[in-house]
This record gives structure tokens, C-alpha cells and sequence, in this order.
């Protein structure tokens, strides 16, 4: 899980263009969409152009969930 309440009080991020460009990218959380094989073949992701503070244990359970919900319908197919 990777969580960024606040990207531009993040260093690591102060040279990305969707940060300082016009994207204009504050907030972003996401959570690996991982095989059973353990390999990470993406993210689920949620950005806003806010920060948004006290992103709570509890809407990292319901991020984690959906990127269950999307490797389970990929490894379906």
C-alpha cells in the first residue's frame, strides 16, 4: 500500500509532472494487484487534485479489497 496524503510535501515527488504540471496531482493511494504467484503486475489507484488527510486504516482495507476483486477477475480469465 502506498499512500501520498499530500504529494507535494513529498520530496521524492516534487520533480514529477503530475505534481508540478498541469495535472496538478496532490493525493494518491494505491494498493498492488499481485498474482498468487507473488509477481506485481500493477495497482489499483485513487488521485485527486486535493490532499486528503486521515486516509484511515479503514479506507485502506476497502482500497486493498477492490485490487482483491480485480486480481481475482484477471486470474478467472
Amino acid at each position: 500500500m502506498t499512500v501520498f496524503e499530500n504529494a507535494r510535501k513529498e520530496a521524492c515527488l516534487l520533480a514529477s509532472p503530475l505534481v508540478i504540471g498541469d495535472f496538478d496531482l496532490q493525493f494518491y493511494a494505491a494498493a498492488p494487484l499481485t498474482t498468487s504467484d507473488g509477481i506485481n503486475i500493477g495497482a489499483v489507484c485513487i488521485v485527486n487534485k486535493v490532499p486528503r488527510e486521515l486516509f484511515t486504516a479503514s479506507d485502506q482495507k476497502e482500497l486493498q479489497s477492490l485490487a482483491a476483486i480485480v486480481m481475482d477477475d484477471i486470474e478467472k480469465s
